[in-house]
């Protein structure tokens, strides 16, 4: 199960399910495949695939380096060349149980459509010129559009890709699956008309911009201890006054853009190292203090 995962690998990891509908590959190289184990095929389409993973942060933490995706792709034993992967229909689940915390958040996209070029492990081919690409749409907890698109330049094994994507129409409040077990944040109101981004990522950090629209954002910060009821209503109360910023572009000014600048955590994989990402730019639109810069002025 999820929650016995991590104690059998005996660290905090991420525990992966995947599962598909259907696998069709076309035009297969039968003769190389049986004779050297070579497997070059000129498409594969993938319906209804299903990718769920679990990390709970109450594990014993081992800091290992996470292998970037070129590390991943070149790993593999077995000659590959395929020349598009077509996905139709895919969902993907993130669930995180948070340090002292029992239940996970979640976030979750579907009705992905997509496709991925340049797939293979053929160091011959390798340049600068040769990417791994992967272009897809879809919905953002079944609510909003989101269009995103990576590249990974091949020759190089280190963690080095470019992203970029568009958020649209996306109620904060469905964020709250992941924030309210995770943060003790809740939002309440308010609708990301368009989060448009773009950022380059290296072993050492990201920094890229982001342009987000948005109006009417409403956010409580939770208790999260019972007893400080008061204490923590006035410091909710104060956070919506004073920081806070509930719509983008503010009334008779214009549309805040801000920097999206995160220095990496080489034990995170891509999923988190993108979010965290988007995350350094979405909290100075928003109007959340950054604690690590806070610290760092002190």
């Amino acid at each position: 199960s999820k929650e016995e995962f991590a104690k059998k690998a005996r660290k905090q990891t991420d525990r992966f399910k995947i599962s598909a509908g259907r696998l069709t590959f076309n035009h297969i190289n039968v003769k190389s495949l049986i004779e050297r184990n070579w497997f070059i095929a000129n498409s594969l389409k993938i319906d209804r695939i299903n990718i769920s993973a679990y990390r709970n942060k109450n594990d014993v933490r081992k800091y290992v380096r996470a292998k970037s995706v070129q590390q991943l792709l070149k790993s593999n034993p077995i000659y590959t060349v395929i020349d598009s992967i077509d996905i139709k229909n895919a969902r993907v689940l993130y669930e995180e149980v948070a340090q002292g915390e029992i239940h996970p958040g979640n976030i979750f996209f579907n009705e992905i459509d997509g496709v991925i070029t340049g797939f293979t492990n053929d160091t011959t081919l390798f340049s600068k010129y040769n990417m791994l690409e992967f272009k897809a749409s879809g919905k953002f907890m079944n609510k909003g559009g989101i269009s995103v698109h990576y590249d990974f330049p091949l020759n190089t094994e280190k963690m080095v890709f470019n992203c970029s994507g568009k958020f649209t129409e996306v109620p904060f409040s469905s964020i709250n699956p992941m924030l309210e077990p995770n943060a003790k944040v809740s939002m309440r109101g308010g609708v990301i008309d368009s989060m448009i981004f773009s950022f380059h990522a290296n072993e050492s950090g990201s920094k890229g911009k982001m342009k987000l629209i948005y109006h009417g954002l409403k956010l409580e910060f939770l208790n999260k201890n019972k007893k400080s009821g008061i204490i923590q209503d006035i410091l909710s109360f104060l956070s919506r006054r004073l920081i806070i910023n509930e719509d983008n572009p503010a009334k008779n000014k214009p549309a805040r853009i801000t920097e999206i600048n995160y220095s990496r955590d080489p034990s995170q994989f891509i999923f988190n190292y993108s979010w965290k990402s988007l995350l350094s730019g979405i909290k100075p639109v928003i109007g959340i203090p950054d604690n690590k810069s806070k610290k760092k002025k002190e």
